[in-house]
């Protein structure tokens, strides 16, 4: 038996290293933007390492500083693929949950729910990868110039992402980046400046700072160098500035409020025969914090706490009960339930907050503007029909015309009231 040998030519070797070095930048800049995401995801609950935040575009934007140094087809879609992981991984950490949450409360399989899901994840994976594309293109028409621009330019679009992200298709605002900061209030004070979208702002800032600081180019070292000191100057001065200005601040005595937490299972609640054990829970739960904790301001229930039409006359029975609570306590409550009339008289369903004052009164409402998709809406209903589930039990909400700022009245009467703006669930 003969055995042939066949040796690759130099041209086959050469097409092969060519082949390879075009896939390398490909997998390295998939793999930091995995990473990349991994940072982002741990920075958020459950591990709730919000210092993270602070270091976790560092993977995918040394990729694109390094890349980029090149302006061939080859980086550009590495650039695009490192996006696409980033937001993917990163999807994954935000939205993992809903899956559960779909095969539970929608009916759904579990391949529906888990494709469901992905398909939610592809799609918050496509603003990183945008980010990351316009990032990159500045870098290469601003070449060695961009360096002292690039932080803030990719701070500004980070949070024009993160900003349209809330609204396009109806939004999605959970878990956006400056949420990590929640547990840091030197930090989160900056937030009374400039919103949950100026922290995002200043975290990319960082991020990108720390990149150019890693560089071994005097111009960029010097850029970002300038960029890190000033952020951290700009966060860390406005926040002591704040929280010293608070605590010296003469405030009106402050209010006692006392929140009370039914747990009903989400997939009973809106069954018709819990109506009646709902509305006793609370009142019991709600009689026992007021022996425990003595007097308070205020009480709160959650959303849609009283599943049924709190304004609907077929519920006069239950909403007695809740109204005489409140005259019983001598305290106002504000209880989430739903309502069938718009302010200016229009039927509907909406999902609202009533405020019941002392006196038994219903003395104010709101409506929740801002809905979920799929929870209290079908979006696109010709292409997510399979899931009207969701919303079989509560019904389909209409949102309301405007945020309401509540006026809560005192306990001492020479006191005045306090405003109080609304925001329900998905509007905070």
């Amino acid at each position: 038996m003969r055995f042939l040998q066949v040796r690759p030519s130099l041209a086959d070797l050469e097409q092969h290293a060519t082949s390879l070095a075009s896939r390398l930048p490909r997998l390295t800049a998939v793999c930091a933007g995995a990473l990349s995401g991994i940072l982002y995801g741990l920075s958020l609950p459950k591990a709730d390492l919000g210092w993270l935040a602070w270091i976790c575009l560092l993977p995918i934007l040394a990729v694109v500083v390094r890349l980029n140094d090149d302006s061939d087809a080859a980086s550009i879609s590495a650039v695009s693929l490192g996006g696409l992981s980033l937001g993917i991984v990163a999807g994954t950490f935000r939205v993992y949950w809903i899956v559960e949450t779909l095969g539970s409360y929608g009916g759904l399989n579990v391949v529906e729910a888990a494709a469901t899901t992905c398909l939610l994840i592809l799609y918050l994976g496509t603003y990183p990868m945008f980010f990351l594309r316009l990032c990159a293109s500045a870098w290469r028409s601003g070449g060695q110039r961009m360096g002292y621009t690039f932080p803030w330019l990719a701070g500004a679009t980070w949070a024009l992402m993160d900003w349209v992200q809330t609204w396009l298709f109806s939004g999605f605002p959970w878990a956006v980046l400056g949420t990590t900061q929640y547990r840091t209030p030197l930090v989160a004070a900056f937030a009374a400046l400039a919103g949950v979208h100026g922290l995002s702002f200043v975290i990319i800032a960082f991020n990108s700072g720390v990149v150019l600081l890693l560089c071994q180019r005097r111009q960029q070292w010097l850029a970002g160098s300038s960029a890190v000191t000033a952020v951290v100057v700009l966060v860390c001065g406005w926040g002591a500035y704040h929280l010293r200005a608070l605590s010296s601040e003469t405030l009106a005595p402050p209010l006692r409020i006392g929140i009370v937490q039914g747990n009903i299972r989400q997939d009973v609640k809106w069954e018709p025969g819990w109506k009646s054990a709902t509305t006793e829970k609370y009142i019991d739960r709600t009689r026992r914090l007021a022996r425990e904790a003595g007097p308070v301001d205020l009480i709160i229930w959650p959303e849609t706490a009283l599943p049924y039409r709190f304004d609907d006359a077929q519920h006069a029975t239950y909403r007695r009960a809740v109204t005489d609570l409140a005259m019983d306590l001598d305290t106002p409550l504000l209880v989430g339930s739903l309502g069938t009339i718009s302010p200016d008289g229009s039927p509907g369903l909406y999902n609202r907050a009533f405020l019941i004052d002392r006196d038994g009164h219903l003395a104010a409402s709101g409506d929740k503007v801002h809905l979920v998709p799929f929870g209290e809406y079908l979006p696109f209903p010709w292409l997510f029909n399979y899931m009207r589930g969701l919303t079989a039990q509560s019904g389909a909400f209409d949102a309301g015309q405007e945020h309401a700022v509540i006026s809560l009245p005192r306990r001492d009467p020479g006191a005045g009231s306090t405003p109080m703006g609304l925001f329900v669930c998905y509007e905070s």
